[in-house]
């Protein structure tokens, strides 16, 4: 898949005060891209904060079509809508 083409978002603002409570709260996991964190019908159980590299976020109709909802890189956060009532 060529991503040259698709607009992505970049939250390059550094937030020194959101750092420091990341690392304060949280632990690093490092994935291999291709990675697969969640099928649908899975439970994210974590909030998730890119620190580096990106997620393509994507669902799949039965004939293995890829449709990209959206692309987040670093310093984006994701997860978090399963931790709200």
């Amino acid at each position: 898949m060529n991503f040259k083409n698709i607009s992505l978002t970049f939250p390059k603002i550094y937030n020194e005060k959101l750092e420091n409570l990341i690392v304060k709260y949280s632990y690093e996991k490092a994935y291999k891209k291709g990675t697969v964190l969640k099928l649908p019908g899975d439970t994210l159980n974590y909030v998730y904060y890119i620190k580096e590299g990106k997620t393509r976020h994507y669902m799949e109709n039965n004939e293995g079509i890829e449709k990209i909802l959206y692309i987040l890189n670093a310093g984006w956060l994701f997860g978090e809508m399963s931790h709200t009532l």
